[in-house]
């Protein structure tokens, strides 16, 4: 609602403090949004650095998505070391646990 504006005034400040608060009570969906915020929403400053924290965070969890988003900073070699093959395990980890 708050990134949206949709039923209150649009306010990313409060929309990042609320998702920080989740995020660090274990959210998996919290901490998965605030990867893709830190990567690449521009909503936050981008930040791969963050953004691959929150993302491991959430798929350390078993958070798809997050996954998916881990291996993509693999594959773009940001913030990692660019890792083809760590990629591939990555995405065969996704398939074993959905």
């Amino acid at each position: 609602m708050l990134g949206r504006g949709s039923g209150v005034a649009r306010d990313d400040a409060k929309m990042m403090t609320w998702w920080r608060m989740a995020a660090g009570q274990g959210d998996a969906n919290a901490q998965y949004a605030l990867g893709w915020m830190y990567d690449q929403c521009g909503h936050a400053a981008t930040d791969s650095n963050a953004a691959l924290g929150w993302y491991k965070m959430a798929a350390d969890q078993g958070h798809a998505s997050a996954q998916y988003a881990l291996g993509n900073l693999y594959a773009r070699g940001e913030q990692v070391a660019q890792d083809d093959v760590l990629e591939r395990d990555d995405s065969k980890l996704m398939h074993i646990r959905n």
